[in-house]
């Protein structure tokens, strides 16, 4: 009976293997999830430049009374400029896309409009050369109505580039330039028959005393 301990641990440690050798291996932790990184919103600068064109497209309209050419063009753009200027400094990637919006309708404005303006402005100047050449003040004021010539040309040239603002003043420097020359060309000639009427005058006194002369020498002859 003494060797019964012995057997009883034997079978103890047996048991102890025996559990350690088929336990279930835990199984392995799940990695801690990736947090995604919030991607940064970049900082759209204020669109000062699509800002400022708008606003130009939007005085030449109103200064040469296009709106009445493309109404509903400019009514568009006029609802496009009023969101961008609400966006303006707080929203500016709204109001980049607005102002850029509001551009393409008051250039459409523009194209429609200015067709019409620039035939009506080269009718003035044509009028205004013709009066110029009509009492040849290119002979007589030949510096003021190239000038003038010159600047028709440019409008053309602006015109032809789409600047349509230099456009528009090329065509009134010219028509002014013509009418100055025909008022300058006007008052030389003016000038110019009062002293022939002067010298026909003094002519006229001259033969007068000469026909007086001769008379009393013809009565003295007598």
């Amino acid at each position: 009976m003494r060797q019964l301990p012995k057997l009883v641990t034997v079978l103890i440690v047996l048991l102890v293997v025996l559990s350690c050798a088929t336990a279930p291996e835990a199984p392995p932790e799940d990695p801690a999830p990736e947090v995604a990184a919030v991607p940064e919103v970049p900082t759209v600068p204020r669109p000062d430049a699509e800002r400022s064109q708008a606003q130009e497209l939007r005085a030449t309209i109103e200064d040469y009374e296009l709106a009445v050419f493309a109404p509903d063009d400019y009514q568009e753009g006029e609802a496009l400029f009023a969101i961008a200027e609400g966006a303006y400094d707080t929203d500016n990637a709204t109001a980049q896309r607005n102002y850029l919006a509001a551009i393409q309708s008051y250039t459409r404005v523009i194209d429609q409009g200015i067709e019409s303006i620039s035939n009506r402005k080269r009718f003035e100047v044509e009028e205004a050369k013709q009066q110029a050449d009509g009492i040849r003040a290119r002979v007589t004021q030949t510096g003021v109505y190239d000038g003038a010539q010159s600047d028709w040309d440019a409008a053309e040239n602006h015109l032809a580039g789409a600047r349509y603002l230099d456009a528009l003043d090329a065509f009134d420097a010219a028509r002014d330039g013509f009418l100055t020359a025909y008022r300058r060309a006007s008052e030389a000639r003016r000038r110019a028959l009062r002293a022939l009427d002067d010298a026909d005058g003094t002519i006229s006194e001259s033969e007068r005393e000469i026909e007086g002369l001769q008379q009393d020498l013809d009565a003295e002859d007598a």
